[in-house]
């Protein structure tokens, strides 16, 4: 089956400046980007008047937190929207490593998916989107809050986050918009850094700029700039 959307403007995310172009596409492939009067085709666009873009990205969903990587109607609706690829696990909390409480706290939704969740791991997690047949593709953070706890030494802490990382996490999201109600140990946020900078993945620091003060994302910039850790 292939494909041909002709005359598009088209976006490539790479160029500057759009560019107007034939898009030919060879199942679910993109095969040629560029002028192809005779492409012969089983299937024509016309996309005159129309933007050509690659699907986007949203590094900040939160899809998660109503079921929606769960919810073909909900994957869809961001299809619709021209998002064909979704980072969840933001905001210091995620899915997996699965505990309890942060499901309860910070997960809802109108249909309840309690019961899709038999992970433990997040290397199961990722297992169960695997089998789902999501619609969309999926990364995942790992959250602060599902890696640290008070009794957890500076040691294990590390330990935990080289497992998720090595079981597919694309890195670790941590959230200190609130510092009073989310507290966090500079202990474990070193052993963060290390793991983070030994195996090239990020850390996604989300700050309320409303309720912070400059000094310190200045000093989360400096801490692991010093590990040299990505902090994004």
């Amino acid at each position: 089956m292939t494909t041909l959307i002709k005359n598009g403007l088209v976006y490539d995310g790479v160029s500057r400046e759009p560019r107007r172009a034939d898009v030919f596409f060879e199942k679910d492939k993109i095969r040629a980007v560029g002028p192809r009067p005779r492409a012969r085709a089983d299937r024509v666009v016309h996309a005159d008047g129309c933007v050509v873009i690659p699907g986007l990205i949203d590094t900040g969903s939160d899809i998660d937190r109503y079921g929606g990587l769960f919810s073909h109607d909900i994957q869809k609706e961001f299809l619709r929207r021209g998002i064909t690829t979704v980072i969840a696990g933001g905001s210091g909390v995620s899915l997996a490593p699965f505990r309890p409480d942060l499901f309860r706290t910070f997960f809802h939704s109108s249909e309840s998916f309690a019961g899709n969740a038999d992970w433990k791991s997040f290397a199961d997690f990722l297992s169960v989107l695997r089998k789902g047949r999501l619609s969309l593709h999926v990364g995942a953070m790992a959250g602060y809050r599902n890696l640290y706890s008070p009794f957890v030494s500076q040691r294990e802490m590390r330990e935990r986050v080289i497992r998720v990382l090595e079981e597919g996490a694309l890195g670790v999201s941590l959230d200190w918009s609130d510092p009073v109600s989310y507290p966090f140990s500079p202990d474990a946020v070193r052993a963060l850094g290390e793991a983070l900078s030994s195996s090239g993945k990020v850390c996604a620091l989300g700050l309320d700029s409303s309720r912070l003060l400059p000094g310190p994302f200045d000093m989360f910039r400096r801490f692991f700039s010093g590990l040299r850790s990505k902090l994004h």
